[in-house]
């Protein structure tokens, strides 16, 4: 019995002197943040991020941390000192925050706190935290126009093979300056925006810096030819910035550019003039809202000091020479906007164009939808000391 006692009690050392010695073997308590990130809301009460340690310490426990991110000191919140201390016999401790109210919109801010050294404690594993804190100021209210002198309309090329290449810029406007750059994003929309009408590629200006309520956004759309009449279509550009909330809705500046439907078609020979190539006419459906049918006569690659006027005719004639061109329109010729028309200068664009309705500028013809007319474009070419003319186009009224 005496024996079995000793056992028993000799057994039962061990256990003792590992249970005194326990606090000297496991070391120094360490101290983290408890959880990995938290939300605060703009404005909002005082605002805690709490840390831990591992063990009670016998002393005070105390670690500096600092702070990073797009959300500021000062103008975000404020917070009264860049340490944590632990009190002896404590496990936690907290950071205290106070959000702070602007009048910017910024979206959800962040600031991330990193735990530094301790003193009387090692750090954790969890020695980061991020804060975030959510915005309560309304999206601006974005709009978007075409820049002074840009056009409206977007042409398709008058050659099948050949893309037509258009740059536009957009000035895009907000109704306050936000707090954070915005990234714009633009969306093409409307009978013209399908790939096989045009492609949009933006060029610069796809941001509003913070602190600014503008920017030009610089955007070039290229038209692709087809071998439909689809009449005028329009392409409507959609401008936006995500909101940096995602789950708040902000609002887009729409606009709407006119993708012109090139008509007719050419037949009769052409010359070249003294720019090395032949000049061409074109006619386009732009304006189908005005009196009758309303279309766009062009003519292009012209020399830069030429002057010019079109001709119309309800009929056609075989190839005609006259000077350096052929004439292949009409028994009698009528200029378009009547006889006397002030011949156009083509300038630097080698261009001249016209505005036609076929109700009031067709001259002594009368003309219906379904019928067919026939234009040339009739030009000086001084530099050879001689007249010219682009080949013919015949155009079917609508």
């Amino acid at each position: 019995m005496t024996k079995r006692l000793a056992l028993a009690l000799f057994s039962l050392l061990p256990l003792a002197v590992d249970a005194a010695a326990a606090p000297l073997l496991q070391g120094p308590p360490t101290l983290e943040f408890v959880r990995r990130s938290s939300l605060a809301h703009e404005p909002g009460n005082p605002f805690r991020v709490f840390v831990r340690l591992s063990s009670p310490a016998a002393t005070d426990v105390t670690a500096p941390f600092t702070l990073m991110g797009s959300a500021a000191a000062g103008a975000d919140f404020s917070v009264a000192s860049t340490t944590v201390t632990v009190p002896a016999g404590q496990l936690t401790a907290f950071i205290q925050f106070e959000i702070l109210d602007d009048d910017l919109y910024e979206g959800t801010e962040r600031t991330q706190l990193v735990l530094g050294s301790p003193s009387g404690a090692s750090l954790g594993s969890q020695v980061t935290h991020t804060l975030r804190i959510d915005d309560n100021d309304p999206c601006p209210v974005l709009t978007a126009s075409l820049a002074a002198g840009a056009t409206t309309t977007l042409l398709e090329p008058a050659h099948t093979l050949w893309p037509l290449v258009q740059d536009l810029d957009l000035e895009v406007t907000l109704s306050e300056a936000a707090g954070v750059d915005l990234p714009l994003e633009l969306a093409p929309a409307g009978a013209a925006a399908s790939a096989e009408d045009a492609i949009i590629e933006v060029l610069s200006g796809a941001l509003i810096p913070a602190g600014s309520t503008s920017s030009v956004l610089s955007v070039r759309i290229t038209t692709l030819p087809d071998d439909l009449f689809e009449g005028p279509e329009d392409l409507e550009l959609r401008v936006s910035f995500a909101p940096p909330h995602p789950s708040r809705s902000c609002s887009a500046g729409t606009l709407w550019v006119r993708d012109a439907e090139q008509l007719g078609e050419r037949f009769c020979l052409t010359s070249v003039n003294s720019t090395g190539v032949p000049a061409s006419i074109t006619a386009w459906n732009i304006s189908p809202y005005k009196t009758g049918e309303t279309i766009t006569l062009e003519a292009t690659q012209l020399p830069t000091d030429a002057f010019g006027y079109f001709l119309v005719s309800p009929v056609t004639r075989p190839a005609y020479p006259v000077a350096s061109w052929y004439l292949c329109i009409g028994n009698t010729l009528h200029r378009v906007l009547g006889n006397g028309q002030v011949p156009q200068a083509a300038g630097p664009e080698g261009r001249i164009a016209i505005e036609f309705d076929r109700a009031v500028d067709a001259g002594p013809y009368f003309v219906q939808p379904g019928d067919t007319l026939h234009f040339q474009a009739w030009y000086t070419d001084p530099s050879l000391g001689t007249s010219n003319g682009t080949g013919a186009l015949s155009v079917v009224m609508r």
